[in-house]
């Protein structure tokens, strides 16, 4: 074997082992946080950070439909609300969806919401919080507590209520990120 071919065989094995990694790498950032998580809306995949087209697609393959609405979309099944609403950007030349809310008790479908893998109808913030790890801001209140993870230009904030069952969460997507928006 000549001196180039055995060249040729470490680059290469050597750029594998570069890929390999990288891809290890993306994807365990990618499928380890819920805020890099997508949203299940009954089998369909969302993203904050997803383009809006990719998304409208997503919804029609799921079939589901929207009250026209000039800020976002408010995915329904068989014209009942499945509790979740998407907001688009507006200053992106090519938009992109920027928030996603949800509110169990507005899911009066059979639709299954998931977030981060997690049932929400039967999901508790101890469910989200192993696959999320510690949360970077907890806020106590009357009703139950808010749960807030930032990681770079995406946040999500969960809603439970006081025995730790999930009640919503907001999922969103900045550019310019979130350090210090939110206060603890």
């Amino acid at each position: 074997m000549s001196k180039l071919a055995i060249r040729k065989i470490i680059v290469g094995g050597g750029l594998a082992v570069m890929l390999v990694a990288a891809f290890t790498i993306y994807c365990n950032e990618r499928f380890s946080n819920p805020v890099w998580n997508s949203v299940n809306v009954d089998g369909a995949s969302i993203w904050t950070g997803q383009s809006w087209g990719s998304f409208l697609e997503s919804m029609d393959d799921a079939q589901l439909e929207s009250s026209p609405i000039s800020y976002g979309y408010v995915p329904r099944k068989d014209d009942a609300l499945t509790g979740v609403n998407v907001a688009q950007s507006v200053f992106d030349r090519n938009p992109k969806v920027s928030s996603i809310y949800y509110d169990v008790e507005e899911n009066v479908t059979d639709c299954v919401i998931k977030l981060a893998g997690v049932r929400t109808d039967t999901g508790t913030y101890d469910d989200v919080a192993q696959v999320a790890g510690p949360e970077t801001i907890k806020t106590p209140g009357s009703i139950g507590t808010t749960y807030i993870w930032i990681e770079k230009d995406n946040a999500l904030v969960l809603f439970t209520d006081e025995d730790g069952g999930i009640r919503g969460f907001d999922l969103y997507y900045d550019r310019k990120g979130f350090e210090g928006r939110f206060v603890g």
